[in-house]
């Protein structure tokens, strides 16, 4: 039996960027679980919606369409796009619902700057899966409170 594939992950930093980041490849197994977990509804944008977790025929993550819309905003870009409040505790603000990168922008009036704003963004679709970086604190902040 062969063992199961792992996301594989390698330290990025551009000469002169403001932010490291940290790049990993999404796969299949790391996905199914998210997909598991999905509202009934799946993971439409609140406002237009369109799918932005979409799956072929055979219930495998589209990952080509997943590029544009598969992303993670800091708590603030969240709540100044009108999906949290301040008050809430932060795991609650995390299951308020999505948003495609289209409505993301309208709402905040322009476009969100990565590592500020997108925390997790998706760079391309490879053949084993959907690559995408993180900032570096997200990923700390994720051993560390395990969300």
């Amino acid at each position: 039996m062969s063992k199961p594939a792992r996301s594989y992950y390698t330290i990025a930093t551009r000469r002169g960027a403001r932010t490291s980041y940290i790049t990993m490849t999404l796969i299949y197994a790391d996905a199914l679980p998210v997909l598991r977990n999905l509202p009934a509804r799946g993971a439409r944008c609140r406002d237009c919606d369109k799918d932005t977790m979409p799956v072929k025929a055979n219930g495998k993550p589209n990952f080509k369409a997943w590029v544009k819309d598969h992303y993670l905003v800091s708590d603030e870009a969240w709540i100044e796009a009108g999906m949290a409040r301040k008050s809430w505790a932060p795991k609650k603000r995390w299951d308020t619902g999505f948003l495609c990168m289209s409505c993301l922008r309208r709402r905040l009036g322009r476009r969100p700057v990565r590592g500020k704003d997108l925390i997790v963004w998706s760079i391309s679709a490879v053949r084993r899966g959907l690559k995408i970086a993180a900032t570096v604190e997200y990923m700390a902040r994720i051993y560390r409170r395990g969300y």
